[in-house]
């Protein structure tokens, strides 16, 4: 996984995301699998969380609160989160947040990812 943009507005964040060579064997496929063992919903979507604590949910933007393209063999994502808060001028690095991958199998070892992100200033 890794985090290829984070553009922060006054009233808004834009985050950009790739997830790269998911084993095709830990892949959720919709016709074989029980639903129950996949991840989807408010849960694949990534949050960042303020140094207090503060967490800063993505907003219903697009498809469902993200664009999820995933490319043949289905071994790569391409995800975009929209969310419409401000971040406090004093905050200098916040934390990426997912649950899970919305397209892999639940116990997967895919979960629980925590990245922290630095704020440079523009100028």
């Amino acid at each position: 996984m890794a985090i290829e943009q984070v553009v922060i507005y006054p009233e808004r964040i834009e985050l950009v995301y790739t997830i790269r060579d998911i084993p095709q064997s830990a892949l959720h496929d919709p016709m074989k699998d029980d639903l129950s063992l996949s991840c989807g919903g408010p849960e694949s979507y990534a949050n960042l969380r303020l140094p207090d604590g503060t967490i800063i949910y993505s907003e219903n933007y697009l498809l469902d609160g993200k664009t999820f393209d995933m490319f043949e063999p289905y071994s790569w994502g391409y995800i975009i989160h929209l969310y419409q808060a401000s971040i406090p001028q004093d905050v200098s690095e916040i934390t990426f947040v997912l649950e899970c991958i919305g397209v892999v199998k639940l116990n997967q070892g895919l979960e629980n990812w925590e990245i922290l992100v630095r704020i440079v200033p523009g100028g």
